[in-house]
């Protein structure tokens, strides 16, 4: 963890975080720093810039600000963050239908291009939220990723099949596990696209009817739509979240 006082972070240009040893690690190291080799190595958590931004140590609900789904303050590091010597660039995000069934799937597609002077891996997610849930949702949660490797100048269009089935949350009024009807915002890569799940029968009843699992909508500033990419002239109005 770093401390307040450790300020040092923001006069690097780099940070190298290394997490296992091994018998190549030292000609592994030197092949990144010498530029023989692309990283493309992700964050599995996140770091926050002080623990003053953490629920106290021995509160286990990570609804209260622990993990990227519910952390609601500005990060030091995004959990899936890294960086990269090589810039690769987004457009044509498509799905194949903007509604669903609560068994149905759709196909998320989307080109990545190297825009750099050599090859090197990029590591592509999708994330959803689900800003008109009854229910406790993480502020994004992760859905799928792909590592993949482009030489300069490449394109590849990867795809990702997002089934209704991961959507689902506890409903404690049947008991079990249902999909809610309603808007889904998609995030994959640095773009940002909506569908909404086809309309159908639910027990799902009032916020308040949920005991401690009810909550208020996610507010704007909890709908986190930055960084998208405007080359692709997407625009989304869910909930007044305006993203261009």
């Amino acid at each position: 963890m770093i401390s307040r006082s450790q300020i040092w972070y923001s006069d690097v240009p780099a940070i190298m975080h290394i997490t296992h040893a091994a018998q190549e690690q030292g000609t592994a190291i030197a092949d990144v720093i010498f530029g023989d080799y692309n990283p493309a190595g992700r964050l599995v958590q996140t770091w926050p810039k002080s623990l003053d931004q953490l629920p106290r140590m021995m509160d286990y609900d990570i609804t209260k600000g622990r993990t990227y789904m519910y952390f609601k303050d500005e990060p030091l590091y995004a959990f899936g963050y890294g960086l990269s010597y090589i810039t690769f660039e987004y457009s044509n995000l498509k799905i194949n239908r903007d509604k669903m069934s609560k068994k149905g799937s759709i196909n998320v597609t989307s080109d990545i291009k190297n825009t750099g002077r050599s090859e090197g891996d990029e590591v592509v997610q999708l994330y959803v939220l689900i800003p008109e849930s009854k229910v406790i949702r993480p502020i994004k949660a992760l859905k799928g990723f792909q590592r993949i490797s482009l030489k300069a100048g490449e394109s590849k269009t990867v795809s990702f099949a997002l089934k209704a089935q991961s959507l689902e949350c506890w409903n404690d009024n049947t008991p079990g596990w249902e999909v809610e009807s309603g808007p889904v915002i998609i995030l994959f890569g640095s773009l940002v696209l909506a569908l909404t799940l086809t309309l159908f029968q639910s027990s799902f009843g009032k916020a308040s009817d949920f005991g401690r699992h009810s909550r208020l909508r996610p507010t704007k500033s909890e709908v986190n739509v930055s960084g998208t990419d405007k080359s692709c002239n997407l625009l989304i109005e869910i909930s007044g979240i305006r993203s261009k």
